[in-house]
């Protein structure tokens, strides 16, 4: 068979065509006997295709789903393959050697495949071993009533299970109608259509998620026990694996949109840890655009689509709001240079953004960054490849991912913290609880963890993507919050915007409900309950406390207290040291070259569409950060220092006496000194254009 007849049968099974799923199609059309997977990866490399165990496995059983293929479980032995699907056939099983063969059934009662785990062959009773297996039997299905249907009809019901004689014509009186309104079988139908949708994300709409494992390597770097500093129980001992899910995401654009625009990039991951999950959610540049939760609405809505035209990302909507917004300079740095469009999901960083906390057995605390480093290296793209790449494929990310895991190449991250004393540290420029900054790294050292390896894709996507729920409120014992003022809005937000997307009862969804911890609590009921959490005591205790058979609280630590002690009065103010200008400015100079020629061009392509007063105030920004960067925007701007210069400070603004000499000598201030700095993102970037294969 041609590799276009192979491809066609594929596409129309649903799978993605794949070369290692191509050769093990081949191998299974042109096989005489039923080959076990061993000998199927034995007979691919000798078409010359390179494939692993795992993807061997991966290609078998995604063959069976989609029907392509029959799996054959003798009793005692590894499972077998067949391309003869459809017809009507038993299979005897020689329990001497193992050798399958054929039989034609002459009534007419072989079993079809069709079930999700395919046929299962019964061991026979009181026959010699030589006449091999009995007729299959398959797994029975809970949700069928005996007596009702067999496990081997194919018959199509309704959700309740009645059998539907007519799924052709909508019941009416007279073959013209008008219908009837107990039209039940339509209007289910009808019904459930309308709602194969959930609300997509107001933001991260755009995503695709993959499943594998973290694994501890038990130390901080190879120095200290990682129970030093935290007691959460996935880290150690070292090799220990937990299950994880990862959705990557883009953040403006909705479900449809290209993954190839320029934009941050989620980053969340979900580790079904021993203690119930943990969600680490983040995004791909380490730093946001604010720092207080309060503006987060505001600035989407900036750069969201005109709510009059619906045109995506108007530059003058997106630089009002960011002209008026100095903090969000360092972000536009990140966003407007390479790094905003990556070229793979598998070649960018990621980053928890957030200060948290590690507390250790005595309640001792760390304030805590995550950074994920890419095993794949870095790689990134111009503005010219990401508009070619736009017209090529829109999903073109998602593909790519899945690709990769399809054949084998699973990416892989390393879990690298920085750790610091959990105190204000006055004696930083920064706050160190401000997501708009990076901790210096030859102060404050990336340490390896962990890593982290991918190797599965969604079996059904709407079910392991659309509905997997991410929250910053997601820790486990050992992780805590910290005072950041973004976090405490996005713990409320973000698992609010779930109850809100797809139901009150959403963590009880397979994909968002702990796989190696048991959940027990008193909440009861709601849209779409899908099972009663707990299973033990006196199922009519739902309240605590109880002495008549209810849940119990857990066992309490051994510290009732920790952490700094905390003072103040309310008030709604900024915080002391915004300093929103240096790491704008080193971030300029420590880019490669390649780079900053990107971020100038995006800055001049940008702010040539926006308003002349737009432009002025956020040429004025960019001279406080960096005076090459003002000079060389300006340039394409056509504006000078000079015609900025009479700019007063923001009215939200406080300079600090650097920044008011900054101010004072705008356009003539030397560079800044990054001699002996690291920051987060000085690893090299690699230009990967549009065409060129993405290696890992």
């Amino acid at each position: 068979m041609t590799d276009v007849l192979l491809q066609q049968r594929l596409r129309a099974a649903g799978l993605r065509v794949t070369a290692p799923r191509l050769a093990v199609l081949r191998v299974l059309g042109e096989a005489t006997d039923h080959p076990r997977v061993d000998q199927i990866i034995e007979r691919v490399r000798a078409h010359g295709v390179a494939i692993s165990t795992q993807a061997a496995y991966d290609c078998c059983e995604a063959l069976h789903r989609g029907v392509l293929a029959r799996r054959i479980e003798p009793a005692g032995g590894p499972a077998r393959y067949e391309a003869r699907v459809g017809d009507n056939h038993h299979h005897l099983v020689c329990r001497a050697c193992g050798a399958v063969a054929d039989v034609d059934c002459v009534v007419g009662h072989a079993p079809l495949p069709g079930g999700r785990h395919g046929p299962r062959l019964r061991r026979r009773r009181g026959r010699g071993h030589l006449l091999g297996a009995l007729s299959p039997v398959r797994r029975s299905n809970p949700r069928r009533k005996a007596g009702r249907m067999t496990d081997e009809d194919n018959t199509l019901t309704t959700r309740n299970g009645q059998p539907i004689a007519d799924n052709q014509n909508t019941r009416t009186i007279g073959e013209r109608g008008p219908a009837t309104l107990e039209n039940y079988q339509f209007m289910e139908k009808l019904a459930h259509f309308d709602r194969e949708r959930v609300p997509e994300r107001v933001v991260h709409a755009r995503g695709a998620t993959a499943f594998g494992f973290f694994e501890t390597y038990g130390t901080v770097g190879g120095e200290e026990p990682i129970s030093t500093h935290s007691r959460a129980k996935l880290f150690e001992p070292a090799g220990k694996r937990t299950e994880v899910a990862v959705r990557f995401s883009t953040v403006a654009g909705g479900r449809d949109s290209s993954e190839a625009v320029r934009d941050p990039r989620g980053f969340a991951v979900k580790f079904y840890t021993e203690d119930g999950n943990w969600d680490l959610v983040g995004n791909n540049l380490g730093v946001f655009f604010i720092r207080d939760a309060i503006k987060f609405p505001d600035f989407i809505h900036s750069q969201k689509p005109d709510p009059v035209t619906f045109e995506r990302q108007v530059p003058n909507r997106v630089f009002d709001f960011a002209s008026q917004s100095p903090e969000s300079l360092h972000m536009f740095n990140l966003v407007l240079s390479p790094r905003g469009v990556p070229a793979s999901y598998r070649t960018m960083q990621g980053f928890g953004v957030n200060t948290y906390k590690w507390v250790n057995a005595a309640g001792e605390t760390k304030l805590v960054k995550y950074h994920w480093l890419p095993k794949q290296a870095v790689k990134s793209w111009t503005e010219e490849d990401a508009g070619k790449q736009q017209g090529l494929e829109l999903g073109v990310h998602t593909k790519d991912l899945y690709g990769a895991i399809a054949a084998g190449q699973y990416p892989e991250w390393e879990l690298a913290v920085q750790l610091m004393d959990d105190h204000e540290h006055p004696e930083l420029e920064f706050d160190p609880l401000d997501d708009t900054k990076v901790w210096p790294e030859h102060v404050f050292p990336v340490r390896r963890i962990g890593r982290m390896v991918l190797d599965r894709a969604p079996e059904d996507f709407f079910a392991e993507s659309e509905q997997i729920a991410f929250g910053t409120g997601v820790l486990v014992d050992g992780l805590d919050f910290s005072d950041d003022k973004m976090l405490v809005g996005r713990t409320f937000s973000y698992s609010d915007t779930q109850r809100h997307r797809i139901g009150p009862n959403y963590l009880q969804l397979p994909v968002n409900t702990p796989k190696n911890a048991r959940v027990t609590t008193n909440q009861r009921d709601g849209a779409m309950t899908y099972a009663v959490d707990g299973g033990s005591g006196n199922p009519s205790v739902n309240y605590e406390p109880s002495i008549t058979g209810g849940p119990q609280e857990a066992p309490k630590p051994t510290h009732t207290e920790q952490g700094p002690v905390v003072e103040g009065r309310l008030t709604r103010q900024r915080i002391a040291r915004t300093n929103d200008y240096a790491q704008a400015g080193e971030r300029y100079l420590l880019s490669e070259p390649w780079e900053q020629d990107e971020l100038v061009a995006n800055w001049i392509a940008n702010l040539s569409q926006c308003d002349r007063p737009i432009q002025e105030r956020m040429l004025w920004h960019l001279y406080m950060a960096e005076t090459e960067l003002g000079d060389r925007v300006g340039q394409g701007l056509e504006l000078t220092a000079d015609d900025v210069r009479h700019l007063e400070p923001l009215a939200t603004q406080t300079l600090t006496p650097e920044e008011e000499q900054r101010r004072a000598n705008l356009g003539a201030n030397p560079p800044r000194d990054v001699s002996g700095l690291v920051m987060t993102h000085c690893v090299p970037n690699e230009h990967a254009p549009v065409g060129e294969p993405i290696t890992a």
